[in-house]
């Protein structure tokens, strides 16, 4: 029972400390849209955004956990959930019967705005970090 407890706890804290980020951007991402249009400008900046935001959402994840995470791994598995989202929206467009649409080069700038997104997180958290072990010295 306290193992469970634990869990719980923990993801409580993932909740509350990580997951609002992601969310966050995806709840601007469909008002931004629907209010200004997909394109040209709402997609890039919320691609971006994502993949700053699911870094963000790691390295919170792994601190909720008692745990540290390396910059290489929160750069591999912000650019798989970008990857994964890439190929759901092509899913979702074939299924819907919009796939005469798709712009690989559209997929191919989502994921490195994500990755960028994901970069300057990871130099900013670096750069904190730092600044942190210095200030300590």
């Amino acid at each position: 029972m306290n193992n469970t407890n634990s869990i719980t706890n923990i993801a409580a804290q993932i909740g509350t400390k990580a997951l609002w980020a992601p969310a966050l951007v995806f709840i601007l991402h469909a008002v931004a849209a629907d209010w200004l249009g997909h394109e040209p400008y709402v997609d890039p900046v919320m691609h971006f955004s994502g993949g700053a935001a699911i870094a963000f959402f790691f390295w919170r994840s792994a601190e909720c956990c008692q745990r540290s995470i390396s910059n290489r791994w929160v750069f591999g598995l912000t650019t798989l959930v970008a990857i994964a989202w890439e190929v759901m929206e092509y899913l979702l467009l074939i299924y819907r019967g919009w796939a005469i649409d798709w712009d690989p080069a559209n997929s191919l700038r989502d994921l490195a705005l994500g990755m960028c997104g994901a970069a300057l997180i990871i130099f900013l958290h670096t750069r904190n970090k730092r600044s942190q072990y210095e200030s300590d010295k």
